[in-house]
C-alpha cells in the first residue's frame, strides 16, 4: 500500500509487468492518502509528477486531468478519486465481456504483452489456443502466458519476430491499449504495431480492449513516451520506447466498459465524455 503520492510514484516507477489499470489505482490511492492526512496538495507539482511518471500511459494523463480540474476543491477531488478507484475495479471486467463477444467462435487467438483486460477477455472467450508474443525485452508476454496457462488456457509463447506466423495461425488478434487517442491512434507496448499490421495484411480481425480512462487527446506520436534500455550481448546498451502508436485503421473493433463496435474516433469521444461525467460527478 502506498503511503502518499511520493511512495506511490516510486512503486509505479519500479513496476515492469503490471500496467495502466494498476498504475492509476496506485497513484489515485496515494493522492487520496495525502488528502485524507491533511497534507496540502501542490496542484502543479502533482499534475507534473503524474504526467511524467510513465510518459505515454494514458491513464496517468487522465488522472492528471482529474487533479487539475478539482485540485482547488480538495473535498470534491477526494470523492472523485474514490469514485475512480471503484470504477477501475469493475471497468476491466466489463470491457473484457464486450471484447469476448468479438472473439466468439475464434478457435485460435494471438496477443502481445500483458494486459489485465486482455487476460479477462481470453478467459471469457476460451479459445482453443492462444499465441502470445514474448514482448522482449521486458518479457511481459511470457508473464501473460504463464497467467493464462495457470487458468487452464492453452497458451503458446512465440518470439516477437513471429508475429506474422502467429497471425497466420489465428482467427483473431486481441490486444490492449495503454492509451487511446482522439487523433486516431491507440498506444500500446512496443511490438503491438507489427501484430496489428500483420492482422490487417492477412485479413484477420484485430480487437482492441481497453478502459475509457485511457482515452486522451493524442496517441499518434512516438515522441515523449517512456524510454528504457537493455544490454544486447555483443553490442551494448540499446534504448527503446516502451510504447508505440497503432493507427485505428489497423483495428477492426474496439471494446470498452461503456460500449464497443467498429474502431473509430467518434466512439472514443463519447466514451471519454461519459467516463469523465461519472468520475467528476457531471462536472465535465
Amino acid at each position: 500500500m502506498p503511503a502518499g503520492l511520493e511512495e506511490a510514484v516510486r512503486e509505479v516507477s519500479r513496476e515492469r509487468i503490471r500496467g495502466a489499470s494498476w498504475a492509476i489505482s496506485t497513484l489515485a490511492r496515494g493522492l487520496l492518502e495525502d488528502l485524507e492526512s491533511g497534507r496540502t496538495l501542490d496542484c502543479d507539482r502533482a499534475s507534473q509528477v503524474l504526467r511524467t511518471t510513465l510518459p505515454g500511459m494514458g491513464s496517468l494523463e487522465v488522472l492528471a486531468e482529474v487533479v487539475e480540474r478539482l485540485c482547488n476543491r480538495p473535498g470534491e477531488l477526494a470523492e472523485a478519486l474514490r469514485r475512480l478507484m471503484d470504477y477501475v475495479e469493475e471497468a476491466g471486467r466489463e470491457a473484457a465481456e464486450r471484447a469476448a463477444e468479438f472473439l466468439s467462435g475464434a478457435g485460435a487467438v494471438s496477443t502481445v504483452s500483458f494486459s489485465r483486460a486482455v487476460q479477462l477477455t481470453i478467459l471469457a472467450a476460451r479459445p482453443r489456443v492462444v499465441y502470445v508474443l514474448e514482448s522482449r525485452p521486458g518479457g511481459e508476454g511470457v508473464a501473460m502466458a504463464r497467467h493464462l496457462r495457470q487458468s487452464g488456457v492453452n497458451a503458446v509463447v512465440l518470439p516477437d519476430s513471429a508475429a506474422g506466423l502467429a497471425v497466420s495461425r489465428s482467427n483473431a488478434v486481441v490486444f490492449g491499449a495503454d492509451a487511446a487517442g482522439l487523433d486516431g491512434c491507440l498506444r500500446n507496448k512496443l511490438g503491438t504495431l507489427p501484430l496489428a499490421a500483420s492482422a490487417a495484411a492477412l485479413g484477420v480481425e484485430a480487437v482492441a480492449v481497453f478502459e475509457s480512462y485511457k482515452i486522451v487527446s493524442r496517441a499518434c506520436v512516438w515522441e515523449g513516451v517512456e524510454t528504457r534500455s537493455y544490454r544486447v550481448e555483443g553490442w551494448g546498451d540499446v534504448e527503446y520506447p516502451v510504447f508505440e502508436p497503432i493507427p485505428l485503421r489497423l483495428v477492426s473493433y474496439i471494446a470498452t466498459e461503456l460500449g464497443g463496435g467498429r474502431a473509430g474516433v467518434e466512439p472514443l469521444r463519447l466514451y471519454r465524455r461519459l467516463f469523465l461525467g461519472e468520475v467528476l460527478g457531471g462536472d465535465v
